[in-house]
């Protein structure tokens, strides 16, 4: 492990302690004297409690249940701009996930430590939440998506910086973040610079990458096996470019079937032609 030890860390034995399993499985008495959380990039004593430095992989529980719940509003926004679902369906869900991933985001920023990555993970929870929770209130308010649009171009600026960010920590994650950046600038091209003709490309490209990008690093997460290998980081760069061609590709075959919005008082869902529905 090449890690320079700080001149304050005593020459102990020093392990890396990577994954919740890694800290969990091993009994207290095999631990050395000094642990290394390269996630952070701190050292703490062994004798410490790591949860009261906001270093414990279970701190980040909320932000992996966050991107959890973005894999669902992902699927379900992407479903609706194909006009597959109707809109203020997939507005509820959106305004019910955005609020509960603004509880989960002030939830974490309380227990979490002070240090740069858990804000920088606590500033993503808050965007996420925000938008779907924009998103939401734009349709059941019909506040007509303008203002909308412009959120996610700030929101997807400020994502390549949070990519930037987390480049040398966290490859995976930086990879992820420059594909949500794409997205919100898609979102910010369709509703705020006038190129609906973007819509059924975004809605495949959200389809595609949702579960990628949200679902499958959520399990990960959760589960403690969230890879930090560049080559990974590399392989999925390189998958998810090719989901955006295939949605792109996908985006010009002639949609035979599309879900109108129920109406009101009625218990079934009409099938139109083509229902245009440009939502996060």
């Amino acid at each position: 492990m090449n890690v320079e030890r700080p001149k304050a860390i005593p020459d102990a034995p020093i392990v890396e302690i990577s994954t919740l399993s890694d800290y969990d499985r091993a009994p207290p008495s095999s631990l050395p004297d000094i642990l290394y959380y390269p996630y952070y990039d701190r050292f703490i004593p062994q004798n410490e409690n790591m949860v009261q430095f906001g270093l414990h992989p279970r701190d980040r529980l909320m932000a992996h249940i966050c991107l959890l719940l973005s894999g669902a509003a992902l699927l379900l926004n992407g479903l609706v701009m194909l006009g597959f679902l109707p809109r203020r369906d997939a507005a509820v869900f959106s305004l019910v996930v955005g609020s509960v991933q603004l509880a989960l985001g002030v939830g974490y920023v309380a227990t979490a430590g002070a240090g740069a990555t858990p804000l920088l993970t606590a500033a993503g929870m808050f965007l996420f939440g925000l938008t779907y929770l924009y998103v939401g209130l734009d349709v059941l308010l019909r506040l007509g998506s303008g203002g909308l649009g412009w959120f996610c171009g700030m929101v997807g600026g400020f994502g390549l910086l949070l990519a930037t960010a987390w480049l040398g920590t966290d490859p995976l994650l930086a990879v992820l973040w420059l594909c949500w950046s794409a997205l919100w600038g898609l979102f910010f091209a369709s509703m705020a610079a006038g190129l609906g003709r973007l819509d059924p490309f975004i809605g495949w490209a959200l389809v595609l990458t949702s579960q990628v990008t949200a679902t499958l690093p959520a399990f990960l997460g959760l589960a403690g096996m969230w890879p930090r290998e560049p080559v990974v980081a590399g392989l999925a760069a390189a998958f998810l470019a090719a989901l955006f061609v295939l949605a792109g590709i996908l985006a010009r075959v002639p949609a035979r079937r599309r879900v109108a919005p129920r109406r009101a008082g009625t218990g079934h869902v009409a099938v139109s032609a083509g229902s245009k529905a440009p939502v996060s």
